[in-house]
C-alpha cells in the first residue's frame, strides 16, 4: 500500500461549499453539515474547527463527501488521519494536508484508488473506473433521472458520482422563490414520480427534507437556508 502527495494545493473544501465567489460562508456549512449527517448541533463546532484546525476539519470534509471513503481515527499530535477504503476495507493513514488538498493515492490487492486534486476539482478515482468529483460544474451535473420545478438558478456542483453506471450528486441553486412554495413545488414533483416522504424538519431557519424511491434504489435529501436575504437549497442525490 503506498501513498503520495503533491506540492500544488487544490480546492480548499471550504470553496466547494461556497456561494460562488470561492471563500468560506456559513451557509454552505449549515447546508453540507445537514446532509452529510453531522446533525444541525454540528454546524457551530463544524465552523469552530475550521478556525482551530483547518487541515483537520478540511480533511473530515473530504473524506464524508467521497462516498469511497470512511474515517477511522485521527491523531492531532501526529496530524493524520486513518480511512478506510469501503470497497476492500484497506485502511491507510496520511497526513491532514494530503487528504484536505486532494493528493494521494492508495494502492492495494484490488488495484489503486487514486485523489487527484491537481486541475482545482478533487477527483476521486477507483479500480472498478468509479469516480466522484468534488466540485466544478453546475445543472449539467444533475442526474437525468430527477425533474426540476422551474424557480432555481445559479447552478453549483459540489459532489458527483458515477459508480457502475449509477449517478449520486450534491448540487445547491438559488431560489427564486419562497421556500415554503419551493418546498412545495419539489415535495408534489418527487411525489409524482414515486418518491414517499422520510423526513421533514425545520431547525434554526434551515428546512430539511428527505424522499426514497425504495423500488428503484433512489433517495433525494433537500436543505433549505437563508442568507443574505437569499433562499438557497442544496440537493442531496443518490442512486443505488
Amino acid at each position: 500500500m503506498s501513498n503520495n502527495s503533491g506540492g500544488k494545493k487544490g480546492l480548499h473544501p471550504v470553496a466547494w461549499v461556497g456561494i460562488g465567489c470561492g471563500v468560506f460562508v456559513v451557509i454552505g456549512i449549515i447546508a453540507v453539515v445537514m446532509v452529510i449527517g453531522w446533525g444541525t448541533r454540528k454546524v457551530k463546532e463544524v465552523a469552530q474547527d475550521f478556525e482551530a484546525n483547518p487541515q483537520k476539519a478540511a480533511a473530515e470534509m473530504v473524506v464524508r463527501l467521497t462516498p469511497e471513503l470512511e474515517q477511522v481515527s485521527t491523531d492531532d499530535a501526529a496530524g493524520t488521519m486513518t480511512i478506510r477504503m469501503k470497497d476492500t476495507g484497506e485502511e491507510v493513514t496520511l497526513d491532514y494536508q494530503d487528504i484536505a488538498d486532494g493528493r494521494f493515492t492508495v494502492t492495494t490487492a484490488d488495484g489503486t484508488t487514486t485523489v487527484d486534486g491537481s486541475g482545482g476539482n478533487v477527483t476521486t478515482t477507483t479500480p472498478d473506473g468509479g469516480t466522484t468529483v468534488l466540485g466544478g460544474g453546475g445543472l449539467e451535473k444533475m442526474p437525468k433521472w430527477f425533474d426540476l420545478p422551474a424557480g432555481l438558478t445559479g447552478w453549483q456542483s459540489l459532489m458527483h458520482s458515477v459508480k457502475q453506471g449509477k449517478v449520486s450528486a450534491m448540487l445547491k441553486a438559488e431560489s427564486t422563490k419562497p421556500l415554503d412554495e419551493m418546498a412545495a413545488a419539489l415535495k408534489a414533483s418527487l411525489e409524482a414520480k414515486g418518491f414517499e416522504e422520510t423526513a421533514n424538519m425545520s431547525v434554526g431557519g434551515a428546512r430539511s427534507m428527505s424522499y426514497a424511491n425504495k423500488a428503484e434504489g433512489k433517495t433525494v435529501s433537500l436543505s433549505m437556508t437563508k442568507e443574505g436575504g437569499k433562499d438557497f437549497v442544496l440537493f442531496t442525490l443518490t442512486e443505488r
